[in-house]
């Protein structure tokens, strides 16, 4: 009995055992899965959050490789409906985007809470507590469930929004202009038939604007006051920018006088000129429509010569009965005013505002829109067609619009601020050009408190345009595009499995880039949309010397294409063999110090790359370093589990699949080091699974050559450390941790990052067009994949210009 009952204890204890192991393993497998599944969404959430920041019109104008550090600066908050998310009067350290939902803003008056404006994803509050150390001037209250991004006064100040971005000062007080419009007049019935006779009679009221309806008409007259004018008296002057009023004469008569110059005088001298009588206007006539319109000066002077009687109505009033934007036009506006870089800084509603008051006018091939000289107050957007610049009817550029694309060209924003002469003339040279327009009048009457914002802005570009040109961006709007069409190719450079890269010359400017073109039938068979996208939002979020630049993106029927800086200088691995550089300690120093400083810029804006190697280095004409192939890199706030690079450069995490983050790349650092002194990499294998095998074993186990013994071996060791937060560069003080090795005593890095610490190789390069440093065989060309456009618009996303 005893005997039995100890065999059934220890057999079920043995059980439990079991049943206990597979309950931990199976709590072990579920933890990890959480902790996979809230990595990978804490990786979306940022790469969404860095693509949202990029539409925010505000931060558009912030260079593009700053916006993942405000995206790593801002924290995502949620605010149930109608919770208050800041408070007038209370002082604050927050900045906040709005990301998702609708929020009002409310200001107390003496006559109790009064909301004056909505605010949608996109908009901005909250920055004049940090800009001025100003309590709350309004309360914000979210209407919905919403979302903000927030960033706290320490990382606006350190990451610099104050001096890099443009505020509206919506505090500012602006004085309304006098109107100097009068009550209606009552009016007989056959006076208002008259009227009616008058208005459809105006080949420029009836001809255009939609046509001037039964209503409109009706709703004009009903406004229109009665005056009397003596002879003599000026109703309208020549070239006046002022075009308040439209009269229809009842009675009398008016001259209409044009002022012409006898010659060209020189400057200083009295300009001779002589006034010509070209017409006589009489009852029935009506003046006045076109400069309102049209928003141009006055073309003649308007003078009564016998006593008479008009009917009057004021330019507002005018526009919003016979010129009404419609809520469809007024959608369609705010989306253009979103692609202005001058108007970036404005609210939504402030764009619906303006799209109130703004004009649409058409204009033909070779018409004016604007004339060199000419005085002027109106503000103008090119929505559709092609114009060329002239000043001193010289060709000085020519601008065109694409609003599926986000450009949308604008000039005359000095004349609506200051009512400068025009400084140059611009003329439509396509089949016709479509122009929103906003005059001063409309401006000073909606929109003054908006001036300091504009101003502003062009001080900023004022500045910039006295400075050394700025770098080229695919995304910035005011860059000169490089269109495909303008690209010669002067020959391959090299392939790979799915994509060629060809050096290509741009024919305006004789500049040469890099043209990579990837296979269409490759990424769709592969399903690489996403890695694809992923490749281009690295380049655009990334602006280092030591880093390949992006210039262009282009979509063809048959690739999509990056327009890259060309390195001439050769690949560092063809460079190493060539003049059997392994060994050198100087040129390694150098050319690991070059990808150090890449991967501090990526890592910063925790982009990790995955991919170092010597093929994916390359060297420019001045023998600087250049990491290029951003096709493994991707966006990873915390750990990433998907493996992918050069089995010889895994790092321990990479190899165990137990995810990793931006420190393989220090890992693979060291790796490239010791390849570059030892001519081979430290885990080296005839098979992906023995290095796998090595890697696991570690550094300890392998044996360094004589030439790496002492401070390099130390060094390697330092970045081969198994646990990642234990590699140099990971820990506190992150690069100086490297800086201050044995083996880079003496080593100006400083002057290493400003570039100019002479490089330990110079590449021979005769030209911009010399290929002489790359080999390309024919029989490298990648299989060309069939392609047939499915028709769904998946590579909408890809084609800067």
């Amino acid at each position: 009995m005893g005997s039995g009952s100890s065999v059934a204890l220890s057999m079920k204890r043995r059980q439990d055992a079991i049943e206990a192991r597979k309950s931990a393993k199976k709590a072990m497998k579920k933890k990890k899965k959480e902790e996979l599944y809230k990595y990978l969404q804490e990786n979306t959430d940022y790469q969404d959050k860095v693509r949202f920041l990029f539409q925010v019109p505000l931060l558009k104008r912030l260079p593009l490789d700053q916006q993942p550090l405000v995206a790593r600066a801002a924290k995502s908050v949620k605010f149930p409906p109608r919770t208050v998310i800041i408070k007038e009067g209370e002082m604050g350290d927050e900045f906040f985007v709005l990301r998702q939902g609708e929020a009002s803003v409310t200001v107390h008056t003496v006559k109790g809470d009064k909301v004056v404006g909505r605010l949608g994803p996109g908009d901005y509050f909250g920055e004049k507590a940090l800009l001025a150390s100003e309590p709350r001037t309004a309360t914000i209250i979210s209407e919905s469930f919403a979302e903000c991004l927030r960033i706290h006064r320490q990382q606006f100040e350190e990451l610099g929004l104050k001096e890099k971005l443009t505020f509206a000062d919506r505090k500012a007080e602006r004085k309304p202009k006098l109107r100097r419009h009068k009550p209606p007049t009552p009016k007989t019935l056959q006076e208002e038939q008259f009227i009616r006779d008058c208005l459809l009679n105006c080949e420029n009221l009836s001809g255009g604007m939609g046509g001037l309806t039964e209503k409109k008409m009706q709703a004009l007259i009903s406004v229109m006051w009665k005056e009397n004018v003596l002879p003599g008296r000026r109703l309208i002057r020549e070239s006046d920018l002022g075009a308040d009023f439209f009269y229809v004469v009842e009675s009398g008569t008016f001259e209409v006088i044009i002022t012409e110059k006898l010659a060209e005088a020189r400057a200083g001298a009295i300009v001779h000129s002589k006034k010509t009588v070209v017409d006589v206007l009489k009852r029935g006539n009506t003046f006045g429509e076109l400069a309102i319109i049209f928003l141009i000066p006055r073309r003649a002077t308007v003078v009564c010569t016998s006593e008479a009687s008009v009917w009057v109505c004021d330019r507002l009033q005018f526009k919003s009965i016979v010129m009404p934007v419609s809520e469809e036009k007024q959608l369609e506006f705010v989306q253009i005013f979103s692609a202005v870089p001058l108007l970036m800084p404005l609210l939504t509603t402030e764009k619906a505002q303006m799209a109130k008051v703004v004009v649409e006018v058409t204009y033909n091939a070779d018409e004016h829109i604007v004339e060199q000289g000419a005085p002027g107050n109106t503000f103008f957007m090119l929505v559709e067609g092609k114009v060329v610049i002239l000043r001193d009817d010289m060709v000085k550029g020519e601008l065109e619009a694409n609003v599926a694309k986000q450009t949308i060209p604008y000039f005359g924003e000095r004349a609506l601020l200051y009512q400068e002469p025009r400084a140059a003339t611009v003329k439509v040279i396509s089949e016709s050009a479509r122009c929103l327009m906003l005059d001063k009048d409309a401006f000073d009457e909606h929109l003054g408190l908006l001036r300091e914002v504009l101003e502003n802005a062009l001080k900023t570009m004022d500045w910039k345009a006295d400075k050394k040109k700025k770098a080229h961006h695919p995304g910035d709007p005011d860059r000169d595009r490089i269109y495909r069409h303008e690209l010669v190719t002067c020959g391959r450079m090299g392939c790979g499995g799915y994509s060629t890269v060809d050096l290509v010359q741009h024919g305006n400017s004789g500049n040469t880039y890099a043209l990579k073109s990837i296979s269409k039938g490759y990424i769709w068979e592969s399903q690489m949309k996403g890695a694809i996208a992923n490749e281009k939002d690295v380049l655009y979020m990334t602006s280092s010397p030591f880093i390949i630049k992006l210039f262009e993106t282009y979509n063809t029927p048959k690739s999509l294409c990056f327009l890259l800086e060309a390195a001439l200088g050769g690949e560092l691995f063809t460079v190493y063999k060539k003049h059997s550089l392994f060994g050198s300690e100087g040129h390694a120093r150098f050319y690991a110090a070059g990808v150090a400083f890449a991967l501090e810029h990526m890592h910063d804006r925790r982009i990790v790359y995955r991919d170092v190697k010597p093929e994916n280095i390359l060297l420019d004409h001045n023998g600087q370093v250049k990491l290029s192939d951003m096709g493994c890199a991707k966006f990873a706030t915390n750990s990433t589990y998907t493996v992918t690079g050069t089995p010889d450069y895994f790092a321990p995490e990479m190899v165990k699949a137990c995810g990793h983050d931006c420190n393989v790349d220090w890992w693979a650092l060291g790796v490239l080091v010791f390849e570059l002194l030892a001519g081979k990499p430290p885990f080296e294998s005839a098979y992906p699974f023995q290095t796998f095998v090595k890697i696991h074993k570690g550094i300890e186990r392998v044996r360094f050559p004589a030439l790496l013994m002492g401070s390099a071996e130390d060094l390697i060791k330092g970045l081969l450390r198994e646990m990642p937060e234990k590699r140099l560069p990971a820990m506190n003080g992150g690069l100086t941790n490297l800086w201050k090795q044995s083996w880079y005593s003496g080593f100006d890095h400083a002057a290493m990052k400003n570039l100019s610490l002479p490089a330990p190789y110079n590449p021979q390069v005769r030209s911009n067009r010399d290929l002489a440093n790359f080999f390309a065989n024919a029989d490298d060309h990648p299989r060309e994949l069939p392609y047939v456009d499915p028709g769904n618009g998946w590579d909408d996303f890809f084609a800067s210009c």
